[in-house]
């Protein structure tokens, strides 16, 4: 039997703002948003991101980062900055680039050229 991971959920303190930021920032469309506020699904282009009510500010790492690709990472790294995100610098090891910054809730993000 094989499975394939479609969505992760994100528990959230501002449901609608967090939305808001992962639409405007990285460009993810938003496919539902409960009129509650405490759900919404968001298109990541493979897998979705389910945002859920009921969260807690990130202050520490807590096992989990979330990855987006892009071919040329310093790139996607000042149009992400440009749109209000916060990356720290790029990381270069060989031919593996990558950046890691967070969310306005405190998840840690990366972006990454490993496709």
């Amino acid at each position: 039997m094989q499975f394939a991971l479609k969505r992760i959920i994100l528990f959230s303190l501002d449901v609608p703002a967090l939305a808001k930021w992962y639409s405007s920032v990285f460009g993810m469309t938003v496919r539902e948003m409960d009129p509650s506020g405490g759900w919404a699904d968001l298109d990541g282009g493979g897998c979705r991101l389910g945002l859920h009510g009921g969260g807690s500010k990130r202050t520490h790492d807590c096992g989990h980062k979330f990855v987006f690709a892009a071919k040329d990472v310093s790139k996607a790294r000042s149009v992400l900055v440009k749109r209000g995100a916060k990356f720290g610098p790029v990381k270069k090891f060989g031919g593996l680039h990558l950046c890691d910054g967070r969310d306005p809730e405190g998840n840690v993000l990366q972006v990454s050229n490993r496709l």
